[in-house]
This record gives C-alpha cells, sequence and structure tokens, in this order.
C-alpha cells in the first residue's frame, strides 16, 4: 500500500524498514540533508498498523513530496514495479534486523539479499551507493569472532559479528566511508527494534557506506579469502588502503572512520 504525493518526480534516494520514519522525518524536516522530493521512504509493515504518531510523521512527509510505501521487503526490493520505477542513486537501511537472536546468524543471510536487490534497484546509477546503519561498539583487539552469548553492551559490535563485508563483497560493493550516527546528528530519530520498543540508547551507531566496484576474478579471489582471516588487531587506514591494500582490507572495514 502507498501513500504518496500526487507529484510525479524521479526518486533518487531509498529508505527501508523505516518502522516509524524517525530517520526520513530528520533527514527531510529537520536537517533538510535531501528534498522530500527525491525520496522514497518504505517499511515492511502494512500502513494499518502504524500508530496515530507514525501516520501524523508520514502525513508530514508526503506533505513535502517524499513517497511513503508499505509493505515493502528489503531483500525483496527487485520485485515491486513502485520501486524499480525509479533512477534510484542510494539505498538506506537504518538497523536492519529480522527480530531473531544474534546467535542464530541469520542476519548476514537476510544483509546478502539486501545487497543482492539494492544492487538492482540501483542499476541506472553512475554511482550506487548502499548505506548500513549497525551497533559499532569498541572492537575488543584480542578477539578473531566474538561470541554474542558472552558480549556485554559495551563490546558489541554487529558490523563485525554478522560480517557485513561479506554481503557487500557479494555483490561487489566496497566500503568507501564510515561515519558516526546518532540522534545529535539527526535529530528526533529515535532507534527502535522489530517489535517497535525502543533500543536501548547506549549503543554506538556507525554508518557503513558502500559502493559499487569493478573487480577481476583474481581480486575477487584475493578478497574472499581475506573473509575468512578475521585475526589480527584493528589498525586505521585511509580510503586509498581500503580500496588498495589487501593486508589491511578485512580489518579496514570496521574500522576505519572518515572525520
Amino acid at each position: 500500500m502507498a501513500a504518496e504525493s500526487e507529484e510525479a518526480v524521479s526518486k533518487t534516494i531509498l529508505l527501508v524498514g523505516e518502522g516509524n520514519f524517525s530517520f526520513a522525518k530528520s533527514m527531510i524536516l529537520t536537517t533538510n540533508e535531501v528534498p522530500g522530493s527525491s525520496v522514497v521512504a518504505t517499511d515492511s509493515g502494512a500502513s494499518g498498523a502504524i500508530t496515530d504518531g507514525v501516520q501524523e510523521v508520514v502525513e508530514q512527509l508526503v506533505a513535502q513530496g517524499c513517497g511513503v510505501l508499505f509493505e515493502i521487503d528489503p531483500t525483496k526490493l527487485h520485485t515491486y514495479d513502485s520501486i524499480c520505477q525509479h533512477p534510484f542513486e542510494r539505498v538506506h537501511w537504518v538497523c536492519p534486523h529480522d527480530g531473531s537472536e544474534a546467535s542464530t546468524q541469520t542476519l548476514p543471510v537476510l544483509l546478502k539479499q539486501f545487497f543482492s536487490s539494492a544492487d538492482y534497484v540501483l542499476r541506472t546509477a553512475d554511482k550506487r551507493r548502499i548505506h548500513i546503519v549497525l551497533a559499532q561498539n569498541e572492537v575488543p583487539r584480542h578477539v578473531s569472532k566474538p561470541d554474542p552469548t558472552k558480549l556485554t553492551l559495551p563490546h558489541w559490535y554487529q558490523a563485525f559479528y554478522y560480517n557485513i563485508v561479506e554481503a557487500a563483497e557479494g555483490s561487489r560493493y566496497s566500503l568507501v566511508e564510515v561515519k558516526a550516527f546518532s540522534s545529535e546528528i539527526y535529530p528526533g530519530f529515535v532507534n527502535q527494534n522489530v517489535t517497535g520498543a525502543p533500543v536501548d540508547q547506549r549503543r554506538i551507531l556507525k554508518e557503513f557506506i558502500f559502493e559499487k566496484v569493478k573487480l577481476t576474478a583474481e581480486e575477487i579471489k584475493d578478497r574472499a579469502q581475506l573473509l575468512q582471516d578475521k585475526a589480527g588487531s584493528p589498525i586505521e587506514v585511509d580510503s586509498s588502503d581500503v580500496k588498495n591494500d589487501k593486508k589491511t582490507f578485512l580489518r579496514a572495514y570496521y574500522n576505519y572512520e572518515k572525520k
């Protein structure tokens, strides 16, 4: 089901899994980062299930020219005509989750499917970018693979545990930037889980920005081997290292941050 403005405008930014639409609202109405007419904001839930407060936010977004769509599965974006008709250049997913426990490891599969589907949606863009926000607190230097059953909140780091590297590389996307992400940067943003309950605000969120790259078969093989080696201490690198230095490639994904 859709709730869209009447004006037919080409959309270039797609937001998925919005939930309470607080990110879309902050991006469009609070920070004025982008015009509403360039955005389509979606959620996997039904429009009839949203609260009065969320309905009010949706109406505000639509008034700004933002397209709002419900019942959109982020792993099947390529199957919706309402999505594929737009020449998107960026896809954002803030705190992706499927409601499962970390120990089940279903999220890595979901992220792979999302990257593949989003890549098709971005097929007409000269520069394809996918933005994912995950909890990324301090990474203990002595841990090669974390055990989610033994992690305390200050040491919770989804990007490492769920290995977003593999999901991105599977569709040939490479990290180009990692940025801080919070309600201070996006005033009014409220992080909530799939049930609608607020998430512990002590979690440190990071925005991982990936860009489509062209790789040779040998480069793909080299990177696949690196994905199997998670040992070693995190190091700081610059953007050229992220793209070119195979020795730092993996750890750079989790620790590189452009100020």
